[in-house]
């Protein structure tokens, strides 16, 4: 069972225990032989792949994320007319101003997109 490093953050206690047990040795030994039952040409090779697990793959270690919170996402999604993709046209274009730490991601079904003055606004256009 591969596990991937992502830099994933876990949202509850039980996804960080879940985490920590997966990556724990008994649960990897399981896995392989459950895999060799199902595979009799994995049963054959289990006498090198398990000292490989218990030498060479060591749990890796969560880093703990730093989450920027000077971030916003705006939707302006209109179905007729322009009004609300303007309407969060013109609200990131104030925050921007406001806050130039601010990193905005704006989802709008106008075809008019933003120039992004200071490097830190995502305009996303959603096709109607």
């Amino acid at each position: 069972m591969p596990m991937k490093n992502s830099r994933t953050q876990f949202a509850t206690h039980e996804a960080k225990e879940l985490h920590r047990i997966r990556s724990s040795f008994s649960f990897r030994f399981a896995v392989l032989l459950a895999e060799s039952f199902r595979n009799p040409l994995k049963l054959i090779l289990l006498p090198f792949t398990i000292p490989r697990e218990l030498i060479f793959r060591k749990p890796k270690r969560l880093i703990p994320i730093s989450i920027n919170p000077n971030s916003i996402i705006i939707v302006g999604i209109d179905t007729r007319g322009k009004m609300w993709s303007e309407r969060a046209m013109k609200l990131a274009i104030e925050l921007q101003r406001f806050d130039s730490d601010l990193r905005i991601c704006l989802l709008t079904t106008s075809g008019k997109i933003l120039k992004d003055r200071v490097g830190k606004l995502l305009h996303y256009r959603i096709p109607r």
